[in-house]
């Protein structure tokens, strides 16, 4: 916990490359997702991307019913141009979780990239919709969706 604690004060001030040096300590001692989650962060944020695809891989193997992993791992391979791996994984993560906005947001990005705009119009849309239905303890959490749509429109056309 104590070197937990110190990765992430680490990654926190900007220390990426000493963040993973701590994380990496951790995982010798106690391999665990949040531990993985962190590391893989760190990595992604150094533009380490094949470091942090594999970081996924390993929590994708320790919890496989988790779509955000899926995503992530997705996202990581779209910077890697290995595309149609990408989109197996982000559609994956949506297969798993289709009411999470966030994977929808991710799919969206890809698409962007891809500039296949019209796809990323519709993920966005679906974000969005999800986002204008998602409850949180039971209260509902709906914005202005036409408000987001333009905002979400202009992400995926720039």
């Amino acid at each position: 916990i104590v070197l937990l604690r110190e990765g992430k004060i680490s990654m926190d001030n900007g220390d990426y490359r000493g963040a993973i040096e701590i994380f990496s300590e951790c995982i010798s001692l106690n391999p665990s997702i949040s531990v993985f989650s962190c590391r893989a962060t760190c990595y992604k944020l150094l533009d380490m991307y094949n470091e942090a695809y594999f970081d996924y891989c390993y929590m994708i193997r320790l919890q496989p019913d988790d779509g955000s992993f899926y995503c992530s791992r997705g996202l990581c391979l779209a910077k890697l141009k290995k595309l149609t791996m990408a989109y197996e994984d982000l559609d994956n993560a949506i297969e798993m979780e289709p009411n999470n906005p966030n994977l929808y947001f991710g799919r969206s990005n890809v698409y962007a990239e891809c500039h296949k705009h019209d796809l990323a119009v519709e993920d966005l849309t679906r974000a969005l919709y999800e986002l204008d239905h998602l409850t949180v303890g039971g209260v509902s959490t709906a914005v202005n969706h036409e408000l987001r749509l333009k905002c979400g429109y202009r992400r995926a056309v720039s």
